[in-house]
């Protein structure tokens, strides 16, 4: 019996993968919009600990959560510039994090005031936590395109699991 014909049904219907690949992008959205809420809280403890201080004791660090195209994304620290004598702050250079979930906070607050190390370090553990749970997702996602390929026999990869799952519903990523 070949079983690697796509036209076998499957007595137990796991040929349609919907379900799966529709878990995953709502677990993938759940994850952006806590690390969201994260960010926003982060930039409100920022301006609140920065009211009434000197120009000298603002503290430099940035955080963002960069979306991808392929479902996920990353929540990265940076070094924030200035505009000229406006004091109006901008993005400035990127913080490398490493290949571990977490940044080593310590190594870029080194010149931040112990305010603002405080807040950093409490919202670097929350993000720890979830670059760790969107790492399991993607190992999930790209486990999921090798059981579509080996279904279907055509090269889906898990990058674009959820990039065609999400435009076949209209949902832009």
């Amino acid at each position: 019996m070949d079983i690697s014909q796509k036209e076998h049904s499957s007595p137990t219907g796991h040929r349609n993968t919907d379900p799966l690949v529709q878990w995953l992008s709502e677990a993938f959205t759940d994850l952006e919009i806590l690390g969201q809420v994260v960010v926003d809280h982060y930039w409100y403890l920022l301006r609140e600990g920065r009211k009434g201080r000197k120009y000298q004791d603002m503290g430099g660090i940035g955080l963002r959560l960069r979306r991808r195209t392929n479902g996920s994304f990353s929540l990265e620290w940076y070094h924030m510039g200035y505009l000229g004598k406006t004091k109006k702050s901008v993005e400035g250079a990127y913080i490398r994090k490493g290949r571990s979930p977490g940044y080593s906070v310590e190594t870029f607050l080194r010149k931040e005031p112990e305010w603002l190390k405080e807040i950093v370090r409490e919202v670097e553990s929350v993000l720890m936590v979830i670059r760790e749970r969107q790492a399991i997702l993607i190992q999930l996602r790209s486990k999921s395109a090798s059981y579509v390929r080996a279904l279907e026999g055509n090269k889906t990869y898990g990058s674009d699991l959820l990039k065609t799952f999400r435009s076949q519903l209209g949902i832009q990523s």
